[in-house]
């Protein structure tokens, strides 16, 4: 079976506010590239980007990451995992 992998789970990955759901995220992406399962739509990286770098209130105004922290990790993962591809 082949997992496509939503936004959410790259973006919580990066996000102390909720570590259960950061754990649950490192997770998923571990065993699925473990299994190499997974696909990485593009629409995916594009969202992961612009989410992680927006300000958050709740992190005084800072972002998860900062621009280049984010596409470091978008590169890393298009590396890693196959990518959707869309016609």
């Amino acid at each position: 079976m082949v997992r496509l992998i939503d936004t959410n789970v790259l973006v919580y990955r990066f996000d102390p506010r909720d570590p259960v759901r950061q754990s649950t995220a490192n997770q998923v992406l571990r065993d699925g590239l473990v299994r190499d399962d997974l696909i990485l739509p593009h629409q995916a990286v594009i969202e992961f980007v612009a989410a992680t770098t927006r300000p958050r209130a709740a992190l005084d105004g800072r972002p998860l990451l900062n621009q280049d922290e984010a596409i470091t990790e978008a590169e890393s993962l298009m590396r890693a995992v196959p990518h959707a591809v869309s016609h």
